[in-house]
């Protein structure tokens, strides 16, 4: 932690999904009640249900931003995106105006290179001098050959970004809460970089912050992010998520987080290693697929794909449906 509290200024960006900008919120509040000036960063890519356009958010479909560099800008509480002529209110949005304040955002239209790109333009914007991602539930640490994995494209391209800039952490928050690679496992990869030397110290959230953890999740739509405040509340036992498609263990291991090195971190992640020199998204899903890793893109894709055959609403699919098709996607590309 001494590495960390050295620095007075600080970037906490969710990296792992739109949705994790709720934790890195919680956390910048936290950094800031023990005196150190934090700013709310994030990645602009929605759960399907809430955006049914594959992939994530670019920044010329956000409307009431502030650019600030080439892959990076500022929004309000009033920000949308237009996508296929829908609004949506994504979730950076729905926290800036919980917080009142200006929330930063990263453009992933330009690969690893380009999030890299617009961390140092934010760390210039800001004048923060240290970078923290966190990735809700730890599916940063995946191989990429797990059969729960769901969504390793934006937690390699972020993980891979932390890793070139110098001063950084990376944050794995409530082990397993995503649902993806399970709690144990996720704990299993902690463990390993614990004996590289990569662990940096951890941070338990309290009682003190279930009130302004509430009033974040009160208007935000995170489903990940809400198992640390079950485990808060002192629930123990198991939550399904997502419809239906992941079952959770929650238990207090849930209301920790950890933080890890980025340089010692990646050396457990294949997808992150791959698309570290990339320069477009287009770039970064490409390689992982044809290195036989399914990302969240491709299930988008792939359920667009289902509900134009079948004429349903994405929103309205079953979860067997779901798992169906991932199923079917994952064997094909794994292939």
């Amino acid at each position: 932690m001494r590495e960390i509290l050295c620095h007075k200024k600080i970037l906490v960006i969710g990296i792992g999904g739109g949705g994790d900008v709720v934790s890195a919120a919680l956390f910048a509040k936290i950094l800031k009640d023990i005196g150190v000036e934090a700013f709310v960063a994030s990645i602009v890519w929605e759960r399907f249900v809430h955006d049914p356009v594959p992939g994530p958010i670019p920044l010329d479909a956000i409307h009431s931003r502030k650019n600030i560099g080439e892959y990076s800008a500022a929004i309000n509480g009033d920000s949308y995106a237009i996508r296929n002529n829908n609004r949506i209110v994504f979730e950076a949005a729905r926290v800036a105006e919980v917080l009142g304040e200006e929330v930063y955002i990263v453009d992933l239209m330009g690969g690893v290179k380009g999030y890299v790109k617009a961390l140092k333009e934010l760390l210039s914007y800001t004048g923060a001098d240290y970078v923290i991602g966190v990735d809700v539930g730890g599916d940063v640490l995946a191989r990429g050959d797990e059969e729960e994995l769901w969504s390793p494209l934006a937690d390699a391209m972020g993980l891979a970004a932390l890793n070139e800039i110098g001063d950084s952490a990376l944050m794995v928050y409530s082990p397993g809460a995503d649902g993806e690679l399970p709690q144990d496992l996720v704990l299993k990869r902690i463990s390993t970089i614990m004996g590289m030397n990569g662990c940096l110290g951890s941070i338990g959230v309290g009682r003190e912050y279930i009130e302004f953890y509430e009033k974040l999740l009160e208007k935000t739509l995170s489903e990940a992010s809400r198992i640390g405040l079950l485990a808060l509340k002192g629930f123990n036992g198991y939550k399904t998520i997502r419809g239906g498609t992941r079952r959770i263990r929650v238990s207090p291991i849930n209301t920790v987080a950890f933080i890890l090195s980025p340089r010692q971190a990646i050396k457990l992640s294949r997808p992150a290693q791959l698309v570290k020199e990339t320069s477009s998204f287009a770039d970064a899903w490409r390689i992982l697929r044809e290195n036989g890793i399914p990302t969240e893109y491709d299930l988008e894709k792939a359920i667009l794909e289902y509900s134009r055959m079948t004429g349903k609403d994405p929103k309205a699919l079953t979860a067997e449906e779901i798992i169906e098709i991932k199923t079917k996607l994952w064997r094909t590309i794994r292939r």
